[in-house]
């Protein structure tokens, strides 16, 4: 790998990472408006972002304990990806949908270009 290409796999890894820090808060966001009780909206804002972080870690992290080979992690990826879209979609949060899916598009493009 050349120096002229390390910025640019910086930056997607930088993207990457951006995107999966806005899935989690995407995550919370759905959690709390999917109940009209205060209490289940927050337990479901706090259950939702720590069960895609347990799956995310467990199968899907660079050190994951049981790392998914390929097709199954893009699989899974674009499952939870796609669901929080849908999720983001469906209660009103149309822009940030739609920069949820940008970022995933142009976090894969990381993975393809690091492989």
């Amino acid at each position: 790998m050349t120096q002229e290409q390390t910025p640019s796999i910086g930056l997607l890894a930088g993207v990457r990472f951006l995107s999966e820090l806005v899935l989690l808060a995407a995550l919370a966001f759905i959690g709390a408006a999917m109940f009209d009780s205060l209490l289940l909206s927050i337990v479901a804002g706090i259950a939702l972002p720590l069960a895609a972080a347990a799956i995310w870690g467990t199968f899907i992290a660079p050190r994951a304990p049981r790392h998914l080979g390929q097709p199954a992690r893009t699989i899974v990826e674009v499952l939870i990806f796609g669901v929080t879209v849908v999720g983001l979609l469906v209660y009103g949060y149309l822009v940030f949908g739609i920069v949820l899916a940008v970022l995933f598009a142009v976090g894969k493009l990381y993975d393809r270009r690091a492989a």
